[in-house]
């Protein structure tokens, strides 16, 4: 978010630029909202938890499409969806 605004101010423009502030202020609420004491704390901890667990697999996504983009050979592809699942 940080780069975004910094981005804004000095004329650029970044690529998705208003989908990637939205996606930082929902999930600063979501992230709020979860931490918050009160009944269910818990079991909300629990939800943030695999939900962080489930981000992390974006990472192999991304990796996955880089290399198919960049004509990676079939064993690196094989692997990296193998990894996904």
């Amino acid at each position: 978010a940080v780069y975004v605004v910094a981005a804004r101010l000095s004329g650029i423009r970044p690529n998705q630029w208003a989908e990637r502030l939205l996606h930082h202020i929902l999930q600063t609420v979501a992230n709020a909202s979860c931490l918050a004491p009160g009944p269910g704390r818990h079991a909300r901890l629990c939800y943030l938890s695999f939900a962080y667990l489930a981000e992390g697999s974006s990472v192999l996504l991304r990796l996955s499409s880089l290399a198919r983009r960049g004509g990676a050979p079939q064993p690196v592809l094989r692997g990296l969806a193998a990894a996904t699942l």
